[in-house]
């Protein structure tokens, strides 16, 4: 066993070495050349035909290992045709990154083939067929959206990786480390054939970064980036299958934290972008504006820390340091109960909301930039209906989840008491609030005296429902009451 997991990994690493010299000759005589400009880092031609060398060192250490036969029993112990189907989609996601490098494609293009082939790895039976289920316990199988959600995953992932290929060695060094964690989780579910393969990759990986990593000496390019996203997202998938616990739909995603975190940060601030007053002509309608989601700029992470003063090696070391910890966490929920997973999941998203802030995007700022002063201007929003609906949704929401911190159980709430209680109380604050002649006032400038009226008007509104089911067979405690003021 030893001796095929160390030749799984030795043989692409030795063949990416030796490969990797000669794509270096040959992708300026190809035009395979990323050339400089302003939303570049790089100031001189590079060859950007990296994945080549990845390519052939997966591919022939495949064949060899396929012909070896008995010698590496876990790579025959696979479906052959899931896998053959596997490797066929491998080839034609490299022919396609190749396309690229030489002829840029638009984006709508890229999308149409990679949507193609990964329609063809879910007929193979490589798919998501259960996700999470945060409302309760273990998972729940998705029917007819496992498609849908199977197609989302692998292109979103492939072009996650393709994103953040904008430093010497980030792409390729944060998938190693994306391959070693999803590596490390299929030993420790001895999901051994899909440890083997992710083993391949990891050594042609390793062996390439020993050329592209600053100062680099050739891109990843298209043919690389989009080549070891869909086999991330492929193999990500494949591992997430072997998981026991309810959080291991969220062990991929997690694996691949920084590019998904990036691409969701990328699209999320230029479409607000597009909607801040300065932006608001030069976006045009809601179709340019999604449009424009799709469009690459240079505010990615890896720009933003480089903007922030970080030297070009630092900055990758830092974001190689953040997927490791996004590993860990991965790995994590592989031994953690459900309980410890949860705590574990919050700690992590509220990581990544501070670092987030720390990146500074002004887009992001929503209630600093002006992206809400144009909501203002519609006449809808000054209408008293409106007013009033938003104060009806607020006096149900407060009173509901009064009654669930004084009760601690969620069946009440479908009890013909609780919502006889509950029209009771809307009706009666409705009432009061819209006699104290809140709905007749416009406040520009906000005084104490203007809070003490609202407030006096709120103590009102909830005293007088409080008064009428006080009365009742069945009164509530009062901390219902208290707690809802306050909400």
């Amino acid at each position: 066993m030893v001796y095929q997991f160390a030749l799984s990994f030795f043989l692409p690493l030795v063949l990416s070495l030796l490969v990797t010299p000669f794509v270096i000759w040959l992708a300026p005589h190809i035009g395979a050349v990323d050339l400089p400009d302003p939303r570049k880092v790089h100031s001189r031609p590079m060859p950007r035909l990296g994945g080549m060398a990845i390519f052939v060192s997966v591919i022939f250490s495949f064949m060899i290992f396929f012909l070896l036969g008995p010698e590496m029993p876990y790579f025959a112990a696979g479906s052959v045709s899931k896998n053959s189907v596997f490797i066929g989609a491998l080839c034609l996601v490299f022919l396609l990154g190749i396309w690229d490098d030489i002829k840029t494609l638009n984006p709508g293009q890229k999308f149409l083939v990679q949507f193609v082939i990964a329609s063809l790895i879910y007929l193979a039976g490589f798919r998501i067929s259960s996700v999470t289920n945060l409302l309760g316990d273990g998972t729940f199988d998705i029917g007819w959206l496992d498609y849908p959600v199977t197609i989302f995953w692998i292109v979103g992932v492939t072009n996650a990786v393709n994103l953040i290929d904008g430093l010497d060695g980030l792409a390729s060094g944060v998938s190693l480390i994306a391959v070693a964690t999803i590596g490390a989780i299929s030993f420790i579910r001895e999901d051994f054939v899909t440890a083997t393969m992710v083993l391949v990759f990891a050594g042609a990986i390793t062996g390439f970064l020993r050329y592209n990593f600053n100062p680099a000496r050739i891109f990843l390019g298209d043919s690389g980036s989009l080549f070891i996203g869909f086999a991330l997202a492929t193999l990500a998938m494949q591992s997430s299958t072997k998981g026991s616990t309810i959080f291991a739909i969220l062990v991929p995603i997690l694996a691949l934290g920084l590019p998904i975190m990036d691409t969701i940060l990328a699209m999320t601030r230029r479409f607000l972008a597009s909607l801040l007053p300065d932006q608001q002509e030069k976006a045009g309608s809601l179709a340019g504006k999604l449009h424009g989601m799709f469009l690459p700029d240079r505010k990615h992470i890896h720009h933003q820390l480089l903007s922030m003063g970080l030297r070009h090696r630092h900055a990758v070391l830092v974001l190689y340091l953040v997927s490791c910890l996004f590993g860990i966490g991965a790995l994590s929920f592989t031994f953690f109960n459900d309980v410890n997973s949860g705590v574990l999941l919050v700690i992590v998203a509220c990581i990544a909301v501070i670092g987030i802030r720390q990146l500074r995007y002004k887009e992001m700022a929503i209630l600093r930039n002006g992206i809400l002063l144009p909501l203002y201007e519609w006449p809808v929003i000054n209408r008293r209906l409106l007013k009033g609906i938003l104060d009806l949704c607020y006096s149900a929401g407060a009173f509901t989840a009064a009654h669930f911190l004084a009760y601690r159980d969620e069946t009440l709430l479908l009890q013909a008491s609780f919502l006889y209680n509950l029209a009771i109380t809307c009706s009666a604050q409705m009432l009061v609030l819209y006699f104290a002649g809140l709905y007749n006032a416009s406040y520009r400038y906000l005084g104490i005296g203007d809070i003490l009226v609202i407030a006096r008007n709120v103590a009102a509104a909830v005293a007088l429902p409080a008064v009428i089911i006080m009365t009742q067979p069945n009164p509530y405690p009062f901390a219902v009451f208290i707690l809802a003021f306050y909400f």
